[in-house]
């Protein structure tokens, strides 16, 4: 299959899940190209991103004195204004997205490329744009959606209008697949292609224990740190040499920042920021346990089946998480994880130090957790689930 993807932002940090899907897709035979709106220019360290040989192109960016360019001139641009949905009520957002229309056909046209379908990721108003592409060159659409672009308070609206249109909807979770039902009143089918790893690229390296316990994440409201930070001042009472490392850069940094000094463990928490793949897996694997504390944001924005807790699991670090929308779908508490209600520190602290205290605990739970991975959440094979997903959409 030629598979066009349009995206919003690539390559991006905290999307290496798209950049599985692409590296696998191309190694089963399709032939990939990309379109992406935006370069977030990142500083990205992924094996993927270099393995992968898909064109990636850029359309230009919208500026002021360009938006007139988004005026229809051709019989296309006619078909793409008039199947401008009418839902799409802002005029800036419908001219923005006829420019990002135009700037799609023209790289199309210049090419020998007649995707066979489009897909893409989030469902983002600047999605209509698909829409409209869709529309002209008479090509089914696919969208995954995933965690903000659903949950966040005023996306219900925008989303069950925008998710009408394209003729597949896949999303990652049981729990995303009901939501979408009833809170989205979606009645068209929607397949679960689960967010998934190279289980290999996890493999365990038998590294030394280090007396620590590592959570990684974006530094927002919804990966729940500062209950994370709580807890792990609970539990430096009965576990004074313990360390904590926190991976990851964010708004939330100097506020978190602050409350480690407040709490009088600042000395004892490592910032890391971003890093390599490597350095990322080098550090987790070394931890006793991974912690990601996850909560509902005050914007009603929460994580779906976290990417960073299945590399957790695959590194057979035991993790212990909440029980915030899918992840006990991933996490069987006690068996292959820990879960505990979030914004509950007390608990948090509780269940970490059933993991510090006891090696065995660690190695069972981490062991379960592999099998767990390799069986249900292996890119490998679950890109088979994505392909039949295409073909039923083509047929």
């Amino acid at each position: 299959m030629k598979i066009l993807y349009i995206l919003g932002n690539f390559p991006k940090v905290s999307e290496t899940f798209i950049l599985n899907e692409i590296y696998q897709l191309e190694k089963r035979g399709h032939r990939i190209k990309i379109i992406a709106f935006n370069n977030p220019e990142e500083d990205i360290e992924h094996d993927e991103l270099s393995n992968i040989a898909a064109e990636v192109h850029y359309i230009d960016s919208i500026r002021k004195k360009s938006i007139y360019k988004a005026l229809p001139t051709t019989k296309k641009d006619v078909k793409a204004l008039v199947s401008l949905p009418k839902t799409e009520t802002m005029i800036k957002e419908k001219i923005k997205n006829l420019y990002r229309t135009k700037q799609m056909s023209k790289i199309l046209d210049g090419s020998d490329y007649d995707p066979d379908i489009l897909m893409t990721h989030f469902a983002h108003n600047n999605k209509y744009s698909v829409e409209h592409l869709s529309s002209i060159y008479s090509v089914p659409w696919v969208i995954e959606v995933h965690a903000a672009d659903i949950f966040k308070k005023g996306r219900k609206e925008q989303g069950s209008k925008l998710l009408r249109y394209p003729q597949k909807i896949v999303t990652v979770s049981e729990y995303n697949r009901n939501y979408l039902r009833e809170e989205f009143s979606l009645e068209k089918s929607i397949d679960i292609v689960p967010v998934s790893i190279r289980p290999e690229k996890f493999e365990p390296k038998g590294l030394k224990e280090k007396n620590k316990i590592v959570s990684v994440g974006r530094l927002v409201e919804k990966k729940g740190f500062k209950y994370g930070i709580k807890a792990f001042a609970e539990l430096k009472e009965d576990y004074p040499e313990l360390e904590y490392t926190i991976i990851g850069e964010g708004e939330l940094e100097n506020e978190l920042k602050q409350l480690s000094e407040e709490l009088g463990v600042r000395e004892d928490i490592n910032f890391m920021g971003y890093i390599s793949d490597q350095e990322l897996k080098k550090q987790i694997e070394e931890a006793k346990a991974f912690i990601l504390p996850c909560v509902e944001a005050e914007s009603g924005d929460l994580d779906a089946m976290p990417m960073v807790l299945k590399e957790a699991m695959a590194l057979e670090t035991p993790s212990v998480s909440t029980t915030v929308s899918a992840i006990p779908e991933l996490i069987e508490d006690g068996k292959d994880g820990l879960l505990a209600e979030p914004k509950n520190p007390e608990v948090l602290s509780e269940k970490l130090s059933k993991l510090i205290q006891s090696k065995e605990t660690r190695e069972e739970m981490g062991g379960e957790a592999r099998r767990k991975i390799v069986e249900d959440y292996d890119i490998a094979k679950n890109i088979e689930v994505i392909e039949e997903s295409f073909r039923k959409t083509i047929t």
